[in-house]
């Protein structure tokens, strides 16, 4: 497994992380994995493949990375924001998107 950086963070932060690549099953072509989109009860298909949140919360951060995953991206950072905490976006492609907060916390790997 390949790691894409590590974040540095303080003792009054917390961090968590909704992903579809471990928990996922293939039936036939189709992905199948443990994140459901309340909307349509199959799971997120939202072009995302990993959410990280940094709050002052461990429930907040929990609660906000699987939501955002679900959300997709673009409504995603609109709901962290909301609520003061950073993220980082990981797309199915491999692009990364962040809140500029997130970016003083993420550091490539070296």
């Amino acid at each position: 497994m390949a790691y894409l950086g590590y974040l540095r963070v303080d003792g009054g932060q917390f961090v968590a992380t909704s992903g579809d690549y471990e928990r996922f099953v293939l039936v036939g072509d189709e992905r199948y994995h443990h994140i459901m989109d309340p909307d349509t009860g199959y799971p997120a298909r939202s072009g995302l493949c990993s959410v990280t949140i940094v709050s002052n919360s461990g429930l907040l951060s929990d609660a906000l990375s699987t939501a955002c995953f679900v959300l997709g991206n673009e409504k995603g950072m609109e709901l962290a924001e909301q609520y003061g905490a950073e993220a980082l976006f990981v797309g199915e492609d491999g692009s990364i998107t962040m809140t500029e907060g997130m970016k003083s916390l993420w550091m490539k790997e070296k």
